[in-house]
């Protein structure tokens, strides 16, 4: 009960920060905004691109972040250190049950993974929630990026399916979509890390070679690059599992009837499913064919 009345003052709080900012016609400074410009190979680039208008597809991101990371916070918390039990409150990622649509999922990468790992520690640790198994990472980078494509063709799914009135089914594609494409991002982002790692570790090593603007005989070129490109698209990974996020909520207030009538919950679900599309085309854009 405990964990449910801090979700329910969690997203009150949420709610409140919205209609006393700029929700309806406020301008936030998103990361998009923050990081306009970022040298990239040499070359001056903006981040998103050089459509400015861009900018306004995520003046909602810092919210959404915040949202999911209160809810975080307040559900892991009563769960595993309280040991409370809050019905239907929380699923874990890759759980594709109707009930799941518009709660709390743990993300794949969270800190409090190892405590989901097996049906015995979820026993443990959060009785109540329903185990399945861990969602997988891809191995390869082209193996990544096919899953990340397969799941840009699967939101147009579930667009189809909430225009036709499946708000439901919508939900069930969404539950796949989510954890899907965060494996796929971090097993990219990784990568790229990785790559950067070893890049500054191979220049230390011939460090007398290298000359460094910062000072810092490992940031070469090559490692800035590999940074870079590792940085946007973890940017646009997070508004878009962010926007994802924000949508399967307003999926499970349709489902409640909260929404208002059918036509209302598609409309207002199809807007988000468009920012959506858009996210994951601006993040698709970072990703290259060829690692």
């Amino acid at each position: 009960m405990r964990a449910q009345n801090l979700i329910c003052c969690a997203t009150l709080a949420f709610v409140n920060n919205i209609n006393g900012g700029k929700r309806y016609g406020v301008s936030y400074l998103g990361a998009r905004q923050k990081q306009s410009q970022l040298s990239l190979n040499g070359d001056e680039h903006n981040c998103y691109g050089s459509d400015r208008s861009d900018i306004n597809l995520h003046e909602h991101s810092q919210h959404r972040r915040a949202f999911v990371q209160t809810i975080a916070t307040s559900f892991l918390t009563s769960v595993l250190l309280t040991n409370d039990k809050p019905a239907s409150a929380a699923c874990l990622s890759g759980d594709i049950r109707a009930e799941c649509i518009g709660i709390y999922k743990l993300p794949v990468d969270a800190a409090e993974a190892p405590y989901m790992v097996s049906q015995e520690q979820l026993k443990k640790y959060a009785p109540d929630l329903q185990w399945v198994p861990p969602v997988q990472y891809p191995s390869t980078y082209a193996d990544a990026l096919n899953q990340l494509k397969d799941q840009r063709q699967q939101l147009d799914v579930a667009r189809d399916l909430i225009a036709k009135g499946d708000i439901e089914k919508t939900g069930l594609v969404l539950l796949d979509i989510v954890p899907k494409v965060s494996a796929a991002g971090i097993a990219i982002i990784r990568l790229y890390n990785g790559k950067s790692n070893e890049e500054r570790n191979l220049a230390m090593k011939r460090m007398d070679e290298i000359t460094s603007n910062d000072g810092n005989p490992s940031s070469t070129p090559k490692a800035i690059t590999l940074e870079t490109k590792a940085y946007l698209i973890e940017n646009a990974l997070g508004e878009l599992i962010g926007c994802l996020g924000e949508t399967d909520i307003l999926i499970g207030q349709g489902i409640r009837g909260q929404l208002g009538s059918l036509t209302v919950s598609q409309i207002e679900i199809l807007s988000n499913i468009a920012d959506c599309r858009k996210e994951f085309d601006n993040l698709l854009k970072f990703v290259p064919e060829d690692f």
